[in-house]
């Protein structure tokens, strides 16, 4: 999957070291849910989507630049938090598998 991200060099305005440029994406504004998404703060997500319109510009030196027009059909939050695991056994009972299977008959 290609990386959106783009460096922009920004003059700064002050004497300062010059910095490394900043990263900079395409952004995706979604308004008028009917319920709630529960995006997380960062994550993944698998999206449909019909292209409204392409544009392709040449820039001097014929460096080619595309944008698109995108319409978002759906939006698919992937959840990697697994649910937290649920111990059956007592901590002796689970210890002592253990023990059995690092020392075999020994213990």
């Amino acid at each position: 999957m290609p990386n959106l991200g783009r460096k922009y060099d920004r003059p700064s305005l002050e004497a300062e070291p010059m910095k490394e440029p900043e990263i900079s994406y395409p952004s995706l504004y979604v308004d008028e849910c009917k319920e709630d998404l529960k995006l997380p703060e960062s994550g993944e997500a698998v999206i449909k989507f019909k292209v409204r319109r392409k544009t392709e510009r040449t820039k001097k030196g014929g460096e080619k630049k595309y944008s698109y027009d995108i319409d978002v059909i759906s939006l698919d939050v992937k959840n990697d938090k697994k649910p937290a695991k649920k111990f059956t056994k007592d901590t002796d009972e689970a210890l002592d598998e253990i023990k059995e299977a690092l020392m075999g008959d020994e213990g």
